[in-house]
């Protein structure tokens, strides 16, 4: 398992930006995603951000529910994921207890003092589990 932290030299606005680019990126590889925010509020958010995006270009993608099957390569959503993903992308504020599911896991990380102080816990979280880390300064 291997864990990222892209660290932006960015604020917290530019998240968005990021992470669409890299969902972008993750998708052209033909990878499949699991975009874990949240809550149900945040979900609806990024299914409209996911929309529009780039105008030029549609990131195929599906909120999720337990009571949907998706073949979807990228699934939002604010539960567990039942069915199996190449990456985890973790849009919270904690490490998913479920995280170990996946291959991969991103986490990202804008320049405000509060957003590095939750990497650095999530970091040894995902060391104690077992993950290999690797940080990516943006």
């Amino acid at each position: 398992m291997r864990a990222d932290f892209y660290l932006l030299n960015t604020p917290q606005a530019e998240i968005r930006t990021f992470t669409c680019r890299l969902l972008q990126k993750i998708y052209q590889k033909k990878l499949s995603t699991y975009l874990y925010v949240q809550h149900t509020e945040k979900t609806k958010e990024w299914d409209h951000y996911l929309w529009t995006f780039n105008d030029v270009s549609f990131l195929p993608h599906q909120c999720y529910t337990l009571d949907i099957t998706s073949s979807a390569p990228i699934l939002i959503g604010s539960i567990k994921p039942q069915s199996k993903q190449d990456v985890l992308i973790n849009l919270t504020d904690s490490v998913p207890d479920f995280c170990e599911q996946f291959p991969r896991v991103v986490e990202i990380v804008s320049s405000e003092e509060t957003e590095k102080s939750l990497a650095r816990k999530k970091y040894q979280h995902y060391r104690t589990l077992g993950f290999q880390l690797h940080t990516n300064a943006i």
